[in-house]
């Protein structure tokens, strides 16, 4: 190894320092003796030499003391450079991600390798490209993600009304996610499927959620006011029948698909228990959100590796203002396969492949093309490459079904 090598290298050179004192010393000791065998007056000689040796030996150990001085600066630069060249090295193996716990042993590295560190050091390299990339990968890094989408597949379908659209969704996929285990390895806690509605412009940002299967902002007045009705009307109402009206006002329906693990372990289909709803209210008592959440059963929970999943199915419908313009954000990474489908009333749009503007933020390796179908105004978007947390697909599309047209 080259910290062996190196330590070797300075070895070397003391050894040959020390040499070279003693060989002075008995060139000097050599060369007195020369002079006391050819001295004419050898008792005065006798008195010189001591004098002379006694200074010889105060002078030697003044040499002495400053040859070690200069020895340890020098192996001391050394066992530096030695040092720091390892450091080099391994952090290069690091990189490379090759293991080597004797040599971070040796060398006494290992604590530089903590999680604080290698944060610091990927935030820091981040920084040198780009500075605004740098805190929100730190924020990404520091959350510790460890939830996955898995075979994700999203439908909407547009369709006119007189004052507003009819937007309907279905959406399906496996939710991957840690879940937290006792010392025999059994669940903790339950694990529930959970949506949310928001009520009212820019209210789905308060509401944000990783628990939530799916979420959706409703901002049409009138049906907002249909469901403020449905909730205050709980007072003389039993919260099953609350529940009943509000589903059935948004069309909504929750259950769990089957689908097969990677080992091929079949999961069968299912209801969740005891749905439940939550109402969320502003203090002057207009409903902001409401949140649906049932229980999944365990069977139907199934654990892979050190996650457990399970496919949900979601279908809802409501109104919305004619704005033309829809917004697919996909929030947490997607593994195996990814669709999304927008489909509209013929009435709407004209020409699906011209009129539609379909904008995709994705930050997969490779984005596949937009295909249209050519039997109904569909646009989809499919991919088996992985999609990263805050991608997303942004469609405008005129209405001709207004006169002026509205964006």
């Amino acid at each position: 190894m080259k910290n062996a090598k190196l330590s070797a290298i300075i070895n070397k050179r003391i050894n040959s320092r020390y040499k070279l004192i003693l060989f002075v010393l008995l060139l000097i000791i050599f060369l007195y003796i020369l002079a006391y065998v050819f001295s004419t007056d050898r008792e005065d000689f006798i008195h010189k030499l001591l004098f002379e040796v006694g200074g010889a030996i105060a002078f030697s150990i003044i040499a002495f003391c400053a040859v070690k001085i200069m020895e340890n600066i020098t192996h001391q630069k050394d066992a530096e450079e030695m040092y720091n060249e390892a450091i080099a090295t391994r952090i290069l193996g690091l990189l490379k991600a090759e293991k080597d716990k004797e040599l971070d042993k040796e060398i006494g590295i290992s604590h530089l390798f903590s999680d604080e560190t290698m944060e610091a050091i990927i935030v820091n390299s981040a920084s040198h490209f780009s500075p605004k990339l740098a805190k929100p990968y730190k924020d990404y890094l520091l959350s510790r993600l460890k939830l996955i989408y898995s075979r994700f597949d999203y439908h909407v379908k547009v369709e006119g009304e007189k004052d507003c659209y009819m937007i309907s969704q279905t959406l399906r996929y496996t939710r991957f996610f840690e879940p937290k285990l006792d010392a025999q390895g059994n669940m903790i806690d339950d694990v529930r499927l959970v949506c949310c509605f928001t009520f009212g412009d820019n209210k789905l940002d308060k509401y944000m959620s990783r628990r939530y299967f799916f979420s959706e902002e409703i901002t049409l007045e009138d049906q907002i006011k249909r469901v403020q009705d449905i909730v205050d009307s709980e007072e003389k109402d039993c919260s099953e029948s609350v529940l009943q009206k509000l589903c059935d006002e948004l069309k909504f329906k929750v259950s769990l698909d089957e689908w097969y693990t990677d080992d091929n372990r079949m999961v069968s289909s299912g209801n969740l228990k005891n749905l439940e709803y939550t109402v969320h209210k502003t203090k002057e008592g207009a409903v902001e959100a409401i949140i649906f959440e049932g229980l999944v059963p365990p069977e139907l929970c199934v654990k892979e590796d050190a996650l457990c999943g399970y496919r949900g199915h979601m279908e809802c419908q409501y109104r919305a203002p004619k704005s033309g313009r829809f917004l697919c954000v996909f929030s947490n990474p997607i593994v195996k396969s990814t669709r999304f489908a927008i489909e509209f009333d013929r009435g709407i749009v004209k020409d699906i492949e011209n009129d539609v503007d379909i904008i995709k933020l994705i930050t997969a390796k490779e984005v596949s093309p937009i295909r249209y179908s050519s039997h109904t105004p569909e646009a989809e978007f499919r991919t088996e490459e992985t999609i990263f947390p805050r991608s997303g697909i942004c469609i405008t599309w005129p209405d001709h079904s207004c006169k002026k047209g509205v964006y």
